[in-house]
């Protein structure tokens, strides 16, 4: 499947875990020094953190900080996050070309992370693929025009029983694949144009939160992760091979949720 050209795509991100890598701290300006001819920005953030740990008076939750870091283009276009567990590549539609060259991207950078001197970084624990679709209706079209009827959240009654202005909705399925679990989310005029989960500093500092339209629109947020039953080392070929296949569940139920003039204006037919 070819990205189409006028794709409503607003974001996009791929992630990759692996068991936390102890001093974390002390690889990235290294890392810095691999990837900087492409993603010359460093930035970082720190984050606070529960966990849940469980004891003989039951479970009990403990805080902590740590810190994730962010190298991006000079642009902002596209950026590389790295944390003690994770790694991730993201996006906004201008830095992103296709899912196989995005793919291809991350599992990139998680070797140059992988092959640094002292790390011990050999086995994956899970990786997903999710992206954000923001649909505009053209100026006196509807929605419908787009999106599969059972696609579209709920908008109110059918008549007018008085005192109810719509305001917002969110219609919110999850399903299991072979790979593990997809999240289909639909959000109807939300107050903002990115989901309030992916809303992050580093999200706000490439300033990639778009205005809100003023009128009808709605966010379709596809997300679908491979959970291993336990670490794997897998080679490039097959970490590639393994992100590309969960991402193309995820595409196969976007092309079923979009109407043929959809497909026809994204394509670049119209």
């Amino acid at each position: 499947m070819r990205t189409w050209a006028n794709a409503p795509i607003s974001y996009v991100l791929a992630l990759v875990r692996f068991p936390a890598v102890a001093g974390m701290e002390d690889f990235v300006s290294a890392f810095g020094q691999e990837v900087e001819d492409i993603y010359p920005r460093r930035t970082e953030h720190m984050n606070q953190v529960a966990l849940a740990e469980f004891g003989s008076e039951g479970m009990k939750f403990k805080t902590s900080q740590q810190t994730f870091w962010q190298f991006s283009r000079e642009d902002r276009s596209r950026a590389v996050m790295i944390g003690p567990d994770f790694i991730v590549l993201h996006c906004i539609v201008s830095g992103y070309s296709g899912h196989e060259a995005f793919v291809t991207e991350i599992i990139s950078m998680l070797g140059k992370l992988s092959s640094l001197p002292g790390i011990t970084l050999t086995h994956l624990t899970s990786m997903g693929y999710r992206y954000v679709n923001l649909v505009i209706p053209a100026e006196g079209e509807m929605l419908s025009k787009y999106l599969a009827s059972w696609v579209i959240p709920f908008e109110g009654p059918p008549t007018d029983i008085g005192n109810m202005d719509f305001v917002d909705s969110v219609s919110v399925s999850a399903f299991r694949t072979r790979q593990g679990v997809l999240r289909f989310q639909v959000a109807r005029r939300p107050s903002t144009t990115i989901p309030p989960d992916l809303d992050s500093l580093f999200v706000r500092e490439n300033d990639w939160v778009v205005d809100r339209p003023s009128g009808d629109f709605v966010l379709l947020d596809l997300d679908h992760g491979q959970q291993f039953s336990a670490p794997v080392a897998l080679s490039e070929e097959d970490a590639i091979r393994t992100m590309i296949e969960v991402c193309q569940v995820s595409r196969k139920l976007f092309h079923m949720s979009v109407t043929p003039l959809a497909r026809q204006t994204w394509e670049g037919g119209r």
